[in-house]
């Protein structure tokens, strides 16, 4: 779960900063002090797709289950939604109590995926979103 968490932190994303930006952002965020929202190089908002553990582990259970059903079947498991870094990053920012900060960064793309497939053909229903793996680990750790 940490692993995943990284994304939200300034410390994994500030290779791909401008000069300018690590020299404003790192005094407030580096080393754990706040939380990051990566922008597109182009500026526009990063949009990604982070899945739970529990949402996996039961996705690959309902393939051994139904396996008949998904033979030959390539499928998509992941969370319930896609979701933007940046609204999600101030909204934790707001709960934790920490700054946050944003900037585009060299080399990302956004991704969506698709879960109809698995949802359809395997009863795949995943039940966690990204703001849940957030607050357990932020709040419960």
């Amino acid at each position: 779960m940490d692993e995943i968490l990284r994304i939200f932190q300034y410390d994994f994303w500030e290779g791909g900063l401008s000069a300018e930006d690590r020299a404003r952002l790192a005094p407030i965020l580096s080393g754990g002090l706040g939380v990051f929202a990566p922008l597109m190089p182009d500026g526009s908002p990063g949009v990604d797709h982070v899945s739970d553990p529990e949402d996996i582990a039961e996705g690959i259970v309902l393939g051994v289950v139904n396996h008949a059903a998904g033979l030959r079947g390539v499928y998509n498991l992941a969370g319930p939604a896609n979701f933007r870094y940046r609204e999600l990053i101030e909204k934790l920012a707001a709960d934790l109590g920490v700054p946050w900060g944003s900037a585009p960064v060299k080399g990302i793309e956004s991704y969506e995926l698709s879960t109809e497939r698995a949802r359809r053909v395997l009863d795949y229903d995943p039940r966690y979103p990204i703001e849940r793996i957030a607050k357990v680990k932020f709040f419960f750790s």
